[in-house]
């Protein structure tokens, strides 16, 4: 008998008996990363009262025999292998350790330029990709002479391509925000709190822009002036232990374009719970990062990190990329991809109340053996994901999907670490495969089709929006985007758990996407949600696709 655990990112095989020649023969039989590192002979495998592996009762495995660990050697070194422990959640990280094997992802490469920032130095994330250790990094880093400009944006702002698609696609502008809910205990100070929030608003320019219509249609942009004092709702249920659902469906519905934002604080039984709303206009799910962290420190009384390049110089940057020859040369890419889309005119569009969702939830065991597979690839985690995506849509019509960026990118020059707005690129993807049906072919080939996207994606809503060189008018129906892992803020001020924070999309809006798959990492989980328009996809067949997507 035997049996297999994940410890640290590692398979350990426990067997019964001699363990002699089972790699060799584990070989044969299966790829690289589902081949355990250590195998321990044991003399019975030891069982609960309820007849399962009693995982505790494992003899333990001195997993520094194998891990390779090599200590910082010089102040430098220990410094930015603490900004990896803190950005990765680990309890050590070594001078060797690939960035990318122990969890890293282009999200958590922000963070970690951003923390080395702090630190005074600067990195390019396209540095931390190829140079992908702490060794061979620390060489590279050079001095910031932060030459960031630290003024208060006030004033008109042009549209980025995600804004303008926004407003080109949706009718119900004024609902399509994202949200938090923060749990703090009781000893919880108001004023701290409302000092924290005003600093973050004066601070982050993108909180102060508001928008305006004129009679024709146009969209104006503008940011404000910094505030004196900032509103925060407060609201006492001090019977309750939970906000009632309809509550937080209001406040979502409270939300304009002229203010597109609001605080609330919540006096439970128990607890402070804080809603903060923000238009989806002003954020991403990278700023969402950085606001927290900064809520925390400005609570703490703690001054703000520098501010990196503004909103404003990226809409310009990307106003003068839009007319740059080298993004013209791109259209043909991206015209060729769009033409491989089936004609999809006849599907009924749906409202997002008529959407119908399906989840899928992998354990931390399978979420580690994707890990082993970055591994053993050489891949990011998207990469896994999208291959496996790649086989579940195989006997769908179309195979072009959106898949979704930070849009951060070293290829602006710019510096948007900790800038505030939405960023977010959405470009089109042919996930078709070829004849093969070999998992490890699959992975390679949908890896190089991923990176040999031109920019990494930014070029496609330049060239829609600003260029308007993208001919064809067909746009994919499936849109795929995975988040990262979630920073669950477990300290001693503000928790952020996994509930319910209100509807943050209207019900009337109709969608433009038929199969929307989202996931991301939180609560030691890793978990999809697909939305889908059940008029044309019935839920078998749904539900069928994210069982082959899980079990590739």
């Amino acid at each position: 008998g035997s049996v297999v655990i994940v410890k640290d990112e590692q398979l350990i095989a426990y067997i019964v008996g001699d363990s002699n020649g089972v790699k060799e023969h584990l070989k044969e039989k299966l790829p690289s990363y589902m081949i355990p590192s250590f195998f321990i002979e044991i003399e019975t495998i030891p069982l609960t009262s309820n007849g399962k592996v009693d995982k505790k009762s494992l003899p333990e495995v001195d997993m520094s025999l194998d891990m390779g660990y090599v200590a910082p050697k010089n102040l430098l070194q220990e410094s930015v292998a603490t900004i990896f422990e803190e950005v990765l959640r680990l309890d050590s990280v070594g001078i060797d350790d690939n960035f990318f094997e122990i969890g890293g992802d282009s999200i958590k490469a922000i963070q970690i330029s951003s923390k080395l920032l702090e630190l005074g130095y600067q990195l390019k994330i396209k540095e931390l990709f190829q140079h992908q250790t702490i060794a061979q990094l620390v060489p590279l880093l050079k001095e910031s002479k932060n030459s960031i400009a630290q003024d208060d944006i006030v004033g008109d702002v042009l549209l980025s391509p995600i804004q303008q698609s926004f407003f080109e696609d949706f009718e119900e502008y004024h609902h399509y925000n994202h949200s938090v809910i923060l749990t703090a205990n009781l000893t919880l100070d108001k004023d701290s709190l409302e000092k924290a929030l005003l600093d973050i608003y004066n601070h982050h320019d993108m909180l102060r822009a508001s928008f305006e219509i004129d009679n024709e249609n146009k969209i104006k942009q503008y940011i404000n002036t910094t505030a004196t004092q900032i509103i925060l709702d407060e609201i006492v249920l001090e019977e309750e232990i939970s906000i009632g659902k309809d509550i937080l469906d209001n406040l979502h519905k409270n939300i304009d374009l002229v203010k597109p934002y609001k605080f609330t604080l919540f006096k439970l039984q128990d607890c402070y719970k804080l809603s903060i709303i923000i238009h989806h206009l002003l954020v991403d799910g990278v700023s969402w990062r950085v606001l927290l962290e900064d809520l925390k420190q400005s609570y703490l009384g703690k001054p703000l990190p520098l501010k990196t390049h503004s909103f404003q110089e990226y809409v310009e940057v990307i106003d003068n990329y839009a007319s740059s020859e080298e993004l013209l040369l791109e259209a043909d890419y991206w015209n060729e991809i769009l033409s491989k889309i089936e004609d999809n005119n006849s599907i009924k569009k749906v409202k997002n109340r008529e959407l119908k969702q399906a989840f899928i939830e992998f354990s931390q065991d399978e979420y580690e053996l994707i890990k082993s597979a970055n591994r053993a690839y050489k891949t990011e985690i998207n990469h896994i994901l999208l291959s496996a995506l790649s086989i579940a849509l195989d006997d769908f019509e179309d195979k072009v999907i959106f898949l979704e960026g930070h849009g951060r990118e070293d290829v602006l020059n710019l510096n948007l670490d900790r800038t505030i707005g939405w960023f977010t690129t959405m470009f089109p993807v042919d996930l078709g495969l070829l004849e093969t049906r070999e998992i490890s072919s699959i992975v390679r080939e949908i890896k190089e089709r991923i990176n040999s996207i031109p920019n990494k994606g930014v070029g496609y809503g330049v060239l829609k929006y600003f260029s308007e060189k993208i001919e064809i008018e067909k746009t994919p129906v499936i849109s795929f985007n995975y988040l990262g892992e979630m920073d669950n803020q477990r300290d001693s001020i503000f928790e952020l758990k996994d509930e319910y924070s209100g509807a943050e999309v209207s019900e009337e809006e109709y969608s433009k996407i038929d199969i929307d798959i989202n996931g991301s990492f939180s609560n030691h989980k890793l978990s999809f949600r697909v939305d889908y328009n059940s008029h044309h996809y019935s839920e078998d067949r749904i539900i069928s696709m994210l069982n082959i997507f899980r079990i590739t």
